[in-house]
């Protein structure tokens, strides 16, 4: 088999350069894919070429090279490479950032932008390229978050600063405290906060400090227009007296305080966050909270954008971190108390119940529907959405009816709700928060706030008239039924009525938002609980392969309503004849319903407890990683959600029982490791300079003055403390398969690894070697969780001891997200040598994570840890020499153990290789 053009440059580059093949193997299996065949050739030629130039300035040039190959036109490409060429000839330093921070730009394809970054480079290249990092970091940092919409006036504000009259010192805070402070300031007000940053820094560049000590303070709680005017208070002040300005801007002054207390009315999310969570608790009955909009995962991010963005998924509501939209502050609280009272309808009314099947089912009773699309990891509502030939209308078309179907169960059962929300809706079509005037604007009013349709003179046109016969439509739907689905059957109705006004005028709606830009998070709509929907997939596979239909969400309320229990009776009950009518109307056929196939339903889900559907949010923080998709060949941004928690610490002697029982062995491999430690202090001769004479060689500079030869002038000794710096976070698998029990042994797989623990320890205390200890299990992408058992600056106590004698079978191994949670942990040790070491029973598994996929995904998290200088082993218990492990861990990293006592000699080989 032919290796691909990947495989060849790094082979390749392994011969110009074995550390930076080795450094950029990960990023070169990544980008792979998405490049041409043809375009290798020229990544090989400018890869030798920066080599020869500089190997630090090399990795970046190539990443750079490797982000743009396949996704930018050739001349932009180009313009990267005369521009990297060109900064070459004035050094390494300028290349390497060049070649770091302007493949972003040139990527996000706006040649005013990229000709503004290289004039403000221009002006800051005048004091010295030492001020070019970290600015341009910050505006790479802009970009990959898409918080592009400051990035004209942080542009300004270098450039202001940069051609002011600056020393040394000055120039080099500044380039250090200006992106600092751009990247602090949230990015909806991102642009005004860096203007008046950039008003001070033109008054005087002493008050830039003072000014942000003053946003720290509090400052940052002011609106625009406050700002603005605070900004400008302390201007004058400074001008009549220069200590009175300074101290009014940082807040340090009782006047700054007054007045900025006096201009604030915006409110933070922090000051109502616990009342909402109250308030939401106590209606819906689960622990739902709220969060700020910046707090939702990238890759969802997208879905809402505006300067009052709200919106919910389906464990959370989202909503501004800061709201100061009226002139006084309780109106900014009652604001952020209503949105949520609105958003919590999305949970209490079932939005998120929303069953692909039975919307589809309906609509296939009114008329045939377009090919349905296949699940694809899409959720059920967009799935819906895709049956139309433009999706974002039906999202748009659906949106108006959930929020009307809402508004409608809110007005029958919290009438005092809406006859407060109706007076701010008004308010804001009467401020223009509805931009576009179109018939989704006009179709919102008439369906959710309930103002009759006319243009902007109030007279009836035949828009109103049409708008008033859909709305007759949807009255009619939801007078008799108020599921979810509803809405999904008037959007099928409608639609091509619609979407035939829209097509010539209105770009189908694309500039439409709703007051507040309230959206709808279909994108993130995840499970309550992976558990529970995994029987439901179960059943629904045993119902259907016996030739009956059953829907997902008719399981999903009846599992809940039984306290997280389902008997065959239930599903009985729910089943019904593809010819039939599930709801209430079944037919004959239904009398007889299938054998469920042994499964055995009544214990399904015993062991599901509540607190686990809505964790909370205390229970440990939370992270999102990509996922490497082989069948796409792409990563899956921010797609495994890892919670990292503390295991529980619970009585017991396992520890001291494994050292009673295994003494020999502990004996031995601590005599074993006493061999790695370090001798001491290492004596080092004949230096110009030192700690003390070296007397052999006073003895030879005697002898040489007699003797009349010129003596050397090396008469000292040094005395050098050799010192180990290793650091070692070992990572076990929990899951449930480690219950297993071991061939030929009493033990099972955990047993194995935690006496394996036992010995790390003991081997890991004799050398002193910083390290710490982690598990592993979980269910889905959503469910992964990371237990830290010791953490590196833990020492190792009792308690820690306890920890390990805790560990149990849990759930599944999703070990991609894993691996990647513990590099990020060891990214922030400084340690020489960083060695991640894997202690499991074999190859991943879990919900849609298997076989090929699971070890691809697997093998990349591995190679991204190496990537950044971290060396991953592993150990396996339980399991006969596989040629796959290669696949996953790659050749010669990693050993088999199925008894502990062979845990020694391995132990040393592979440790002392590493570390000595």
């Amino acid at each position: 088999m032919n290796p691909s053009p990947s495989d060849r440059f790094i082979e390749k580059l392994t011969i110009a350069d074995p550390d930076s093949a080795e450094f950029l193997a990960g990023d070169i299996h990544g980008h792979a894919p998405d490049i041409p065949d043809d375009d290798w050739e020229h990544i090989q030629e400018e890869a030798l070429w920066s080599l020869s130039v500089e190997p630090s300035f090399a990795r970046e040039y190539i990443r750079g090279l490797l982000l743009l190959a396949g996704r930018v036109p050739d001349h932009r490409n180009r313009r990267y490479m005369d521009m990297i060429h060109e900064a070459a000839s004035q050094g390494p330093t300028l290349a390497r950032i060049y070649a770091t921070h302007l493949a972003t730009v040139i990527r996000y394809g706006d040649s005013r932008l990229l000709d503004d970054v290289l004039r403000t480079i221009g002006i800051m290249l005048g004091k010295g390229s030492y001020t070019l990092n970290a600015p341009l970091l910050i505006l790479s940092t802009f970009l990959t978050k898409a918080e592009t919409s400051a990035i004209p006036a942080y542009l300004d504000l270098l450039k202001t600063a940069f051609s002011l009259d600056l020393t040394y010192n000055q120039s080099q805070h500044l380039a250090s405290t200006l992106p600092r402070a751009a990247g602090t300031f949230p990015s909806e007000n991102r642009l005004w906060q860096t203007w008046e940053l950039e008003r001070v820094l033109k008054e005087d560049v002493r008050l830039v400090d003072p000014f942000l000590e003053g946003m720290e303070n509090g400052l940052k709680m002011l609106s625009k227009k406050a700002l603005h005017r605070f900004v400008e208070q302390g201007i004058d002040l400074h001008r009549k007296k220069r200590d009175r300005g300074i101290q009014f801007l940082s807040l340090n002054s009782r006047e700054g305080r007054t007045a900025c207390a006096s201009l604030q009315v915006t409110v933070s999310l922090g000051d109502v966050q616990q009342q909402i969570n109250k308030y939401l608790r106590a209606r819906t009955g689960r622990p739902i909270t709220v969060a700020p909009i910046s707090s939702l995962p990238g890759a969802f991010r997208k879905e809402i954008s505006g300067s009052v963005t709200v919106g919910s998924d389906s464990r959370r509501i989202y909503l501004p971190a800061e709201i100061g939209r009226f002139p006084d502050k309780s109106q900014n609280v009652q604001l952020f108390m209503m949105l949520a009272k609105l958003e919590a309808g999305c949970h209490e009314f079932g939005t998120f119940e929303f069953d692909f099947d039975k919307a589809v089912d309906r609509c296939r009773a009114i008329r045939p529907v377009p090919e349905v699309p296949p699940p694809d990891g899409l959720s059920d509502l967009d799935r819906f959405f895709r049956i139309f030939p433009v999706p974002g209308l039906a999202k748009r078309l659906f949106l108006i009816s959930e929020h009307g179907r809402q508004c409608r169960l809110l007005a029958a059962r919290y009438p005092g709700v809406m006859r407060r929300a109706m007076p701010l809706f008004r308010r804001e079509l009467q401020h223009g928060s509805i931009e576009v005037e179109n018939v989704l604007s006009r179709l919102y009013r008439r369906l959710v706030i309930g103002v009759e349709s006319a243009d902007r003179d109030g007279t009836p046109d035949a828009m109103a008239i049409r708008i008033e016969r859909w709305a007759d439509r949807f009255e009619n739907s939801v007078a008799t039924d108020f599921k979810v689905e509803t809405c999904a059957v008037w959007v099928f109705i409608v639609y091509s009525e619609i979407a035939a006004v829209m097509r010539d005028t209105d770009n189908f709606g694309q500039g439409w938002k709703p007051p507040f830009n309230r959206g709808l998070l279909t994108g993130s709509v995840v499970p309550t609980h992976p558990k529970v929907e995994e029987a439901v997939t179960r059943i629904k596979a045993v119902v259907e392969k016996n030739g009956y239909r059953i829907y997902r969400s008719d399981l999903r309320n009846r599992i809940q309503q039984r306290e997280l229990r389902i008997t065959p009776e239930d599903i009985q009950e729910l089943m019904f004849h593809p010819t039939g009518t599930p709801e209430g109307k079944h037919s004959d056929s239904q009398q007889h319903p299938p054998r469920l196939a042994g499964l055995d339903l009544a214990d399904l889900l015993v062991s599901i407890d509540s607190t686990q559907i809505y964790p909370d949010d205390g229970e440990g923080q939370v992270h999102w990683y990509r996922e490497w998709n082989n069948t796409i060949g792409d990563y899956l941004q921010d797609h495994a959600r890892v919670r990292d928690r503390h295991i529980g610490d619970t009585e017991n002697d396992f520890y001291d029982d494994i050292l009673d029982r295994r003494k020999n062995l502990v004996r031995g491999i601590r005599q074993v490791f006493e061999l790695l430690k370090p001798e001491g202090l290492k004596i080092l001769r004949q230096w110009t300079e030192g700690d003390a004479f070296d007397y052999r060689a006073l003895l030879d500079y005697v002898m040489d003055r007699r003797a009349g030869r010129m003596p050397s002038d090396r008469l000292y000794i040094k005395r050098l403390k050799e010192e180990r710096d290793i650091a070692v976070l070992i990572l076990v698998d929990m899951s449930r398969s480690t219950a297993n029990q071991v061939a030929g042994t009493d033990a099972t797989v955990l047993d194995v690894e935690k006496e394996s623990l036992v010995l790390f320890c003991e081997a890991l205390a004799v050398l002193g070697d910083t390290f710490a200890i982690a598990g592993f299990s979980g269910t889905g992408r959503l469910g992964v969780d990371y237990y830290r058992i010791k953490d590196f600056d833990d020492p190792l106590d009792p308690a820690m001891r306890r920890k390990i004698g805790a560990m149990t079978p849990q759930r599944s191994t999703r070990m991609g997200a894993a691996i990647r949670h513990a590099t990020a942990q060891m990214d922030r040790v400084p340690s020489r040598v960083r060695l991640l070491l894997l202690l499991g029973d074999g190859f991943p598994n879990d919900l849609d994570y298997k076989q090929h996929y699971a070890i691809a995904d697997t093998r990349k998290a591995v190679l991204e840890a190496r990537s950044r200088n971290i060396h991953v082993k592993a150990m396996t218990v339980n399991i006969a020499a596989d040629p796959k492990l290669d696949d996953l861990y790659g050749n010669h990293h990693h050993n088999v153990i199925s008894d502990v006592r062979e845990l020694p000699d391995r132990l040393l080989r592979v440790y002392s290789a590493l570390t000595r």
